[in-house]
């Protein structure tokens, strides 16, 4: 794996269309991976927030990538 990006360490990772995060797959788990080995990570969404479930979702999708494994 130490020749693929995951096997790197990276200052910032950018995930777009982070409102793909809603459901475990390839995706939410390559970023996941990827924020174990950077020190920034930066979520984007062009998609509005206009639903309560969307945007509680999406919340919850930052707070897993970002805030899991701060101590």
């Amino acid at each position: 794996m130490s020749q693929t990006v995951f096997g790197q360490d990276w200052g910032a990772i950018i995930c777009d269309e982070v409102q793909g995060m809603r459901t475990l797959n390839r995706f939410y788990t390559a970023c996941r991976m990827l924020r174990d080995k950077s020190q920034m990570v930066i979520g984007m969404s062009a998609t509005p927030g206009i639903t309560s479930p969307m945007v509680r979702d999406m919340i919850e999708s930052g707070v897993d990538l970002v805030l899991t494994g701060v101590e």
